[in-house]
């Protein structure tokens, strides 16, 4: 049953990231899709949205966010570099969340949150929520309330972006209400791993019809939805912190609603996306496929350079971190570029003998016909792809119990997400913990105590921040490090947000100076009109402004600010 499951799941995602439909296209309505079966829909629109999150985090957040850089051999991506964009620019982000989400909203159209596929409905409407806050982040305004009609409405408005956020948020209270109705479900073994991820679908054993059992009265051996309720409630958090002072009355309206939640209510674990992931072409991890190896053992070098902003996180600049640094980063220093090593000893050689992006073990060197053994950021071309990861979630409510919103001890929380960042990068590509790595709550202690005599030692240690601008910076900081080449565009949310980490730096030219904590003196080149010299916004597409043109709001790509983010406009 697993292996003919994720048969139909590979169909989904090889149809979804080759038709390249549109989604205002009046020949193809996805409520038109009448031999389309919800729970066959459902599996491959998760799917689509892990490669979705592949493109956010590494074609866009990974250069706004500070994470990457272009090392001058990546010609032809000129506006990426300088931050200059224009309707040409990031388009795959718009048009393929959209498609995404068209199919979240077939689903939703042909069930209900009272019948057989009750849970289908609530998933999808997660996962519609999830889709237009991602989507708000990049664009701001979006079609949301006149949106996914299909042929029924080709030029739907646009809505402003807190008010998507609150329907969003309310959505998925709706989710979350039919998913509390479901019985304690049957949950898919982690084996061993106290570290495993949360796999949001549990595969049926019901060989009878070879597809998922439901029905009315109880969930059977489908999703979980223990876990599905635990995701909800961290996507509703990470809504409710990015709003908190951009929109105080919705964020209000919903505080209520989080009062008796505590830390059992949100995940606690890498929300990862994994059809069982192959070593063929279209099937493999994307962004093993695009930083390592091809399918058939060729090795990618993609020409980016881990920045000299983000490897001062490592490399004693700002702070001290060898534990992560070297499960990141191939050689260490800022002129190498990013990759991985499979244990914590020496670093590997500066010239590796395949891709600069992978050095890890398996197979005569490159992956042919066998999973790879690393660990880091580049596990193996069948490792998963996160949707949000344990650290991330940690940070989340470490923030939510420093304001009050959720019931916590910040100082612990902060603790979780540290050693949950360790935790992921000493995976391999199956989920287990690398025994030489080391024990990760032992990695934070010795992390601590590489960083106690620094100025701002609070950065690794919260209990030494004395007041909340420093435990924010505190949590944002080490949130931004945990994001590495992992979810970047959250990073880069965070960062417009909080004006934390200090600071992300602008254009700079090969040689200007790195300080501790900040970029004084300005450096000598600053290519963006933005004074801070970073990325403004990101613009509509193109197809936009030549099909639904009425509706398109006017924005700048420097001065116009998405609702939450707290820079100046220029």
């Amino acid at each position: 049953m697993k292996k003919i499951f994720k048969t139909l799941i590979f169909l989904g995602l090889v149809a979804s990231t080759t038709s390249c439909k549109k989604y205002l296209d009046i020949n193809t309505s996805p409520n038109s899709l009448t031999a389309a079966a919800p729970d066959l829909i459902l599996p491959q629109a998760l799917v689509a949205t892990g490669s979705l999150t592949y493109s956010f985090s590494h074609t866009y957040g990974g250069d706004l966010g500070g994470y990457i850089a272009n090392s001058g051999g990546v010609g032809g991506y000129g506006n990426f570099w300088t931050f200059v964009f224009n309707a040409g620019d990031f388009n795959g982000l718009w048009t393929g969340t959209f498609d995404n989400l068209s199919d979240y909203q077939f689903v939703i159209d042909n069930t209900t949150p009272t019948g057989d596929l009750k849970y289908f409905n609530a998933v999808a409407r997660v996962m519609k929520s999830f889709d237009f806050l991602r989507l708000v982040d990049a664009y701001g305004d979006v079609p949301y309330s006149q949106a996914l009609k299909g042929a029924g409405n080709l030029t739907p408005v646009y809505d402003k972006g807190q008010d998507v956020y609150k329907a969003c948020i309310t959505e998925l209270d709706a989710a979350i209400a039919v998913m509390n109705s479901a019985p304690t479900p049957t949950t898919k073994s982690i084996a061993a791993n106290s570290n495993g991820p949360i796999d949001l679908m549990v595969y049926s054993t019901n060989t009878t019809n070879n597809k998922l059992s439901y029905n009315s009265d109880a969930l059977k051996n489908g999703f979980d939805m223990t876990n599905w309720i635990k995701f909800a409630n961290t996507i509703k958090l990470r809504a409710l912190i990015r709003i908190q002072k951009a929109d105080v009355a919705t964020f209000n309206s919903f505080k209520a609603s989080m009062a008796s939640l505590t830390t059992a209510n949100f995940i606690a674990a890498d929300v990862m996306v994994n059809p069982g992931y192959l070593q063929q072409s279209g099937k493999q991890n994307p962004f093993w496929n695009g930083f390592a190896y091809t399918n058939a053992g060729v090795a990618n070098t993609p020409s980016y350079l881990a920045t000299k902003f983000v490897m001062g996180f490592y490399n004693g600049n700002k702070l001290t971190d060898d534990g992560r640094g070297k499960l990141i980063y191939r050689a260490y220093t800022y002129a190498n570029q990013l990759g991985f090593q499979s244990t914590n000893s020496a670093l590997l050689p500066t010239t590796p003998p395949a891709s600069a992006w992978y050095v890890g073990v398996s197979g005569g060197g490159a992956p042919t016909g066998t999973s790879a053994n690393g660990y880091g950021v580049l596990k193996g071309f069948d490792q998963g792809i996160p949707l949000i990861t344990a650290a991330e979630s940690y940070y989340l409510q470490a923030e939510a119990a420093m304001i009050g919103l959720i019931t916590g001890t910040p100082a612990a929380l902060f603790d979780s997400g540290l050693t949950a960042s360790f935790a992921y990068l000493d995976k391999d590509h199956t989920e287990v913990v690398n025994a030489s790595a080391g024990v990760p709550a032992t990695q934070v202690t010795a992390y601590k105590a590489a960083n106690a005599g620094i100025t701002k030692a609070y950065l690794t240690n919260y209990t030494l921040a004395t007041t909340d601008a420093q435990r924010l910076e505190a949590i944002i900081t080490q949130k931004y490090i945990a994001l590495n080449m992992i979810n970047n565009d959250e990073g880069w949310n965070e960062y417009r947000r909080t004006l934390y980490p200090v600071s992300i730096p602008p254009s700079q030219t090969a040689g200007s100076a790195d300080p501790v904590f900040s970029f004084a003196p300005a450096p000598a080149t600053i290519t963006t009109p933005r004074s801070d010299g970073l990325a403004g916004r990101v613009i509509y597409p193109a197809s936009e402004t030549s099909y639904n043109k009425a509706n398109v709001p006017a924005v700048d790509a420097n001065t116009t600010l998405i609702f939450w983010d707290a820079r100046p406009k220029n």
